[in-house]
């Protein structure tokens, strides 16, 4: 497990973001690919937003994915068993990297074909808790093609295009800008972030 964390980190260190496609056993992948799939086919996720508090909005300018939030409750242990690995994610920043990090909220996504978020950063403008992204793609058979790659403007002035391939795992600091481009079919991921508070 260590080294799987190990590799995202070194990757924000040498290009200013990491990459694995070992992040989750294969099974358990699948179940959470099938698990969001069956979410947004049941209308249980919602239109996304931006902002946040007050200033949240609807704005399918934006972005046009539907989301809905991971929670320990929820009758499907799946979410449970995900939320207890980006425990151990988190544990492991602050002992190695003494980041002070004090949890994580993490929600899935799904971008109906057509859908598409445009150029922004994770952190808000009024709070600045959210410190690292991780973005999990649970597709299944995405092809090239298929669109809703990620793009990432690292603090190096560079740009990196990533693939949404099935058990890719993406993580970087919540204040770079990035975009998901156009989809062409159906998008599924988890997004998480890593905070220093946690809201009350």
């Amino acid at each position: 497990m260590d080294q799987k964390f190990e590799g995202l980190i070194q990757g924000v260190i040498n290009t200013g973001f990491g990459m694995t496609n070992t992040f989750l056993d294969p099974p358990l992948l699948s179940d959470l690919s099938d698990h969001v799939n069956y979410l947004f086919e049941e209308g249980e996720l919602e239109e996304a937003g931006i902002g946040k508090s007050f200033l949240h909005e609807k704005t399918t300018e934006i972005r046009s994915d539907y989301t809905k939030w991971l929670s320990r409750a929820s009758d499907v242990q799946l979410e449970s068993d995900y939320l207890t690995m980006l425990d151990d994610f988190k544990y492991y920043l602050n002992r190695t990297c003494f980041t002070a990090l004090k949890g994580h909220e993490a929600m899935f996504a799904a971008y109906p074909k057509g859908s598409y978020y445009l150029k922004h950063r994770d952190q808000f403008k009024l709070d600045m808790s959210r410190q690292y992204t991780l973005v999990l793609y649970l597709t299944k058979n995405w092809q090239d093609g298929d669109g809703g790659e990620l793009k990432i403007w690292t603090e190096d002035g560079k740009v990196h295009t990533i693939k949404p391939k099935l058990g890719h795992a993406v993580f970087f600091p919540s204040q770079l800008e990035h975009e998901v481009l156009k989809t062409n079919k159906r998008r599924l991921s988890i997004t998480s972030w890593f905070k220093t508070i946690m809201a009350q």
